[in-house]
């Protein structure tokens, strides 16, 4: 008897799995010749993988500038889409992922401002020879301690108590000020003080009078734009700093004068074009300015093209 009841739940079985084949087979009037056929998945190219991975996360999967990270920069990236991509963008866009090259992410209305930063950093360098460097930085070190809560740092009238003033504090560095006042004067303001600015002299002796005049004429926007980007490498007098000889330099602690890299004295600027001594200028402002890291080191040359290839076909309007 349970032989009998084991056979028949197998049979029971069986057909229901048959009636379940069955139903869920084709239909009879089915023609595989006449179904649509449904397109494979499109697959990623290698310049497509590329470029997610290292440009759309600011520039956009679609290449319409619009990634994530866009909103983080002050200029938004550019759209990278091939058709808004001319021959030279192409290049430039190749030197800079291969790293022959920084990218500023910047438009059109801040290249005056570019120029105008390279001008003054350019004429500021050049003044570095003629400075008596012992004596600004004494007067650097006086008025950092008395005048820099007013007048800021670099002179611009923006200190943390220039808000507090009746009068907001000039601009030291302004052009207008400099040609102005002469070195006379500008002892005798800080001396005895002008309007809510109080005198110095009973702080300050003569010889820290004359060195803060001596500060105050090294003012300007090129100075400022030095200081920023610049004297930390070459120093603020156009010498390397001699604290920077092992972690950027990379040699033991030598004299200044024996210290490799670049010394902006008369010797430099007397063996060099002012065009090369511009345009190197310029290199290093954007390079520091530059919002757009590069992938020398990651990418290869191939795979730099690989992702221009994908550039050069993307189609900002059909990616899905």
């Amino acid at each position: 008897m349970h032989n009998l009841l084991c056979v028949a739940q197998l049979i029971r079985n069986i057909l229901l799995i048959a009636f379940f084949l069955l139903g869920c087979g084709a239909p009879k009037d089915f023609h595989p010749a006449s179904a649509t056929k449904v397109s494979p998945p499109r697959q990623f190219t290698q310049g497509e993988a590329l470029y997610i991975r290292y440009c759309s996360g600011c520039h956009g999967w679609e290449g319409r500038g619009d990634g994530p990270m866009a909103m983080m920069f002050e200029v938004h990236p550019p759209p990278l889409a091939g058709s808004r991509l001319d021959e030279n963008e192409l290049m430039s866009i190749i030197k800079v992922l291969h790293g022959d090259s920084p990218m500023i992410l910047t438009g059109l209305g801040k290249v005056a401002s570019i120029e105008a930063d390279v001008s003054a950093l350019l004429t500021h360098i050049k003044r570095l020879p003629q400075l008596d460097w012992e004596k600004i930085d004494k007067g650097r070190h006086a008025y950092e301690s008395l005048c820099a809560f007013c007048h800021g740092v670099y002179g611009g009238g923006d200190g943390i108590l220039a808000s507090a003033q009746k009068r907001p504090p000039g601009n030291l560095g302004a052009r207008s000020f400099q040609l102005g006042a002469t070195d006379e004067q500008l002892a005798r303001i800080v001396s005895d003080g002008q309007s809510s600015m109080p005198g110095a002299k009973a702080v300050l002796d003569e010889g820290n009078i004359e060195a803060i005049v001596s500060f105050i004429r090294v003012l300007s926007p090129g100075f400022e734009l030095y200081e920023r980007f610049c004297a930390r490498c070459h120093g603020s007098d156009g010498y390397t700093p001699a604290e920077m000889a092992d972690g950027i330099v990379g040699v033991p602690p030598l004299a200044r004068e024996k210290l490799v890299g670049v010394i902006f004295n008369n010797d430099y600027f007397r063996n060099r074009p002012e065009a090369v001594v511009r345009s190197w200028v310029e290199f290093m402002y954007k390079a520091d300015h530059s919002s757009m890291p590069r992938f020398n080191a990651e990418l290869s040359g191939s795979e730099v093209r690989e992702i221009v290839r994908y550039l050069r076909e993307l189609d900002a309007d059909s990616r899905g």
